[in-house]
């Protein structure tokens, strides 16, 4: 793992703006109501070293999530919308941090001014999550 590229994403993140959540998760086949649901949440997500990985946990109002990410080795991963059992991917490459799921999701995270930008994107469509830093 390069701690020195990683070393930006450490700490707890909230998040801040969606852009083109919906649209991501109707592409996603996620109904309406749930659609709802799921857009009214402000996660958090505290990122942190853990030996030569690093543990991700992330919180909502709903349920605690805490995952290990060892970079370059698959990883099992609960769909959060179904509760399906996935295939996630994380690499470095340059500054993003990216992670590709089993599903056909591609995540793309990135420092810009500061700011944790996530972009995912499903059949050609592209939401974008901003967090700050919280702590």
């Amino acid at each position: 793992m390069d701690a020195v590229a990683v070393k930006p994403y450490l700490g707890k993140w909230k998040l801040e703006k969606n852009e083109g959540f919906d649209e991501f998760l109707v592409a996603l086949g996620v109904g309406v109501i749930k659609r709802t649901l799921v857009k009214s949440v402000m996660p958090t997500t505290l990122l942190e070293l853990d030996g030569d990985k690093v543990k991700a946990t992330r919180h909502t109002a709903f349920k605690k999530k805490v995952s290990l990410v060892e970079f370059g080795v698959p990883r099992p991963e609960d769909d959060p919308l179904t509760g399906r059992e996935l295939q996630a991917t994380d690499t470095l490459d340059g500054d993003n941090w990216n992670t590709e799921v089993s599903t056909g999701i591609m995540i793309t995270r990135s420092i810009e001014d500061g700011k944790m930008v996530v972009k995912q994107t499903f059949k050609g469509v592209t939401c974008t999550r901003t967090f700050i830093k919280v702590e």
